[in-house]
C-alpha cells in the first residue's frame, strides 16, 4: 500500500463515510428530537389555553387565589364591585317578578342573562311571562357573540337590540319583549343582599364552585304595553347573580325562591347529577331583617306531591311540593299557578328547564317562582335526597 493510500484509509477511518453516515443520524435524531419537543409544547399551550379559556383553571378566579378562597370563611363577594361581570367560565344575573297592574291584574316574568367564556364568548338573554287572567305563558330568547358588557366597572349594562339589562348597587333597569308584552321596569333594593352559603360561594364537588349572591326583595315599578295598551305596574322581584367555572351542563336542578308574607326571604336548592340523580348539594338560606341562616339538608324537606309531562319535549317535572322548614315553623303547600311553563332554550343554550310561578299556601302565605333543571323522560333518574 502506498503512503497515499495509506493516507486516505486513516482518513476514511477517521472522517470517511462511516463516520459521516453516524454523524448524519446522530444530526436526524437530534432534529426528530427538537421537533418533537416543539410539538408536544405546542400541545399543552394549546391545551392550557383550551383550559384557561373554558374557565376550568384556578387562575381563571378573580379572587385571590382560589385555593385560599374554597377555605376562606369570610364573605368573598364584595359589592358593587361584583354586580360587574367576571372572567369566568359561566355567569348569569337573573330577575323573576310579581306585578299588578292599576285594574288589579296580575302578571309574573324571568329575565335573564347568560354569558359563557368558552373558545369563543357568547351572551344570551331568556324572558318569560304570565298572564295570571288568562293563563297564558310566552317565552322569548336571543343570542349574540362577545360580552355586551364587557369592562363595566361596579355594574353591568347589557344591550340585545332592543332588549337591555342594566343595573349596580341594587337600582336597576329591566327593557324587554315577550310575544305582543313590552316590559320596562325599575327595581330598587328593598332588603340586604344575602351572600348564598354565608360566604358568597359555593362547593359543587368535581362539577366546580360558585359565587352567588342573592337581592331577594327588590321593588318594582314601570310599565307593561300588553298587547297594545300601555298600563303601569307595581309590584316585587328576586335578583340572582352567580359566576364560576362550574360545569352548568353536568347539574340539575330544583330552586325555589319564596318571599313570603311576613317579610321572610327564602332560597331552596337541590343540585343533582342529572345522569343518576346523585344528590351534590341541598342547601338554601332564610333571611329577615337583616338576619341570616344558612341552611343544609337536615333542615328542610322539599317533597313532590304531584308531576307534569311536557306535550313538546316529554319530560317529567315535579309539579306541587310540600315544603317544610320546622326550625323556622314553616309548613307550605307550593303549587304552579300553571303547569305548561316549559321554556326551550335549545336554539340558545342547548338547555331545556322549567321556570314559572306558584301559589303559597300553609303556614305562610306569599309570592314565589320556582325552576327546574335536568329532567328528562321517564328514564331520567329522579333526583336523590341525602
Amino acid at each position: 500500500m502506498s503512503p497515499q493510500s495509506s493516507r486516505r484509509s486513516r482518513r476514511d477511518g477517521i472522517f470517511g463515510r462511516g463516520s459521516l453516515r453516524r454523524s448524519r443520524q446522530w444530526r436526524n435524531k437530534r432534529r426528530f428530537r427538537h421537533i418533537t419537543a416543539v410539538i408536544v409544547l405546542l400541545f399543552l399551550g394549546g391545551a392550557l389555553y383550551y383550559l384557561w379559556q373554558a374557565g376550568m383553571m384556578p387562575v381563571n378566579q378573580a379572587a385571590e387565589g382560589w385555593y385560599d378562597v374554597r377555605r376562606s370563611s369570610g364573605v368573598q363577594v364584595e359589592l358593587p364591585r361584583d354586580d360587574a361581570p367576571h372572567d369566568n367560565y359561566v355567569e348569569w344575573w337573573y330577575y323573576n317578578g310579581h306585578l299588578r297592574d292599576g285594574a288589579g291584574n296580575e302578571y309574573s316574568f324571568h329575565y335573564v342573562v347568560f354569558v359563557i367564556q368558552a373558545l369563543g364568548t357568547y351572551s344570551v338573554a331568556h324572558a318569560s311571562m304570565v298572564d295570571h287572567q288568562n293563563l297564558r305563558h310566552a317565552i322569548s330568547q336571543r343570542r349574540t357573540p362577545g360580552n355586551p358588557s364587557s369592562g363595566t366597572v361596579d355594574h353591568f349594562d347589557f344591550v340585545f337590540g332592543g332588549w337591555s339589562l342594566s343595573g349596580g348597587d341594587g337600582i336597576d333597569r329591566l327593557r324587554f319583549d315577550v310575544d305582543a308584552s313590552r316590559f320596562d321596569l325599575q327595581l330598587i333594593q328593598a332588603v340586604a343582599p344575602v351572600m348564598q352559603g354565608g360566604t358568597g360561594i359555593l362547593d359543587f364537588e368535581s362539577t366546580g364552585a360558585s359565587y352567588y349572591y342573592t337581592r331577594p326583595r327588590m321593588d318594582v315599578q314601570g310599565t307593561l304595553n300588553l298587547d297594545g295598551e300601555q298600563r303601569q305596574v307595581s309590584g316585587i322581584a328576586w335578583f340572582d347573580h352567580q359566576w364560576g367555572d362550574f360545569e352548568i351542563f353536568d347539574l340539575g336542578w330544583d330552586w325555589f325562591a319564596l318571599q313570603l308574607d311576613d317579610g321572610q326571604d327564602i332560597m331552596l336548592y337541590r343540585l343533582f347529577d342529572p345522569r343518576d340523580g346523585r344528590a351534590v348539594l341541598t342547601s338554601g338560606t332564610v333571611a329577615a331583617d337583616g338576619d341570616l341562616s344558612v341552611l343544609d339538608a337536615d333542615d328542610f324537606t322539599l317533597d313532590a306531591v304531584d308531576h307534569w309531562r311536557s306535550p313538546k319535549t316529554s319530560r317529567r317535572y315535579p309539579m306541587a311540593w310540600r315544603v317544610a322548614l320546622p326550625k323556622f315553623g314553616v309548613d307550605l303547600s307550593v303549587v304552579p299557578l300553571m303547569q305548561d311553563n316549559e321554556f326551550d332554550a335549545r336554539t340558545t343554550t342547548y338547555m331545556v328547564y322549567w321556570e314559572g310561578p306558584v301559589r303559597i299556601s300553609g303556614s305562610h302565605g306569599g309570592v314565589g317562582y320556582v325552576e327546574l333543571s335536568g329532567y328528562g323522560s321517564d328514564n331520567a333518574p329522579t333526583p336523590v335526597t341525602p
